[in-house]
């Protein structure tokens, strides 16, 4: 390595090397952090479309003075992930998984069974 600059010689095999930040909005200037905070804020108040038309509502200006801008879209996207509001009803329900039910035969089991009751106003 040249000198001044450090470094670490990493081995060709077992290693793996993880980048990690402290913050997501670690490495966005202030102004970007207001204005994707602004293009959340308008997101909600068209209704929480998807990121996907709200950048084609601004990049087709169908808001008139609209001061998002699409880079702001793409910085809020990456600070605070994808907009809950705009996935809440969109996302589909998978079936659960069949459970196959198997008879226990209990002729040669000691089987105990207890049961409670409880009444209430005279029911039982």
């Amino acid at each position: 390595l040249p000198s001044g600059l450090y470094g670490h010689r990493v081995p060709s095999t077992g290693v793996c090397l993880v980048v990690t930040v402290d913050s997501p909005d670690e490495g966005y200037s202030p102004r970007q952090i207001a204005s994707a905070k602004n293009a959340r804020k308008a997101m909600s108040m068209m209704g929480s479309p998807s990121a996907a038309t709200f950048k084609l509502m601004v990049r087709d200006n169908f808001i008139n003075n609209c001061p998002v801008t699409l880079d702001a879209i793409r910085v809020a996207n990456n600070i605070f992930g994808p907009d809950a509001a705009s996935l809440q009803g969109k996302m589909a329900r998978r079936p659960p998984e069949h459970v196959d039910s198997e008879l226990v035969d209990t002729r040669n089991l000691d089987v105990i069974v207890i049961a409670d009751l409880m009444f209430v106003n005279g029911l039982s």
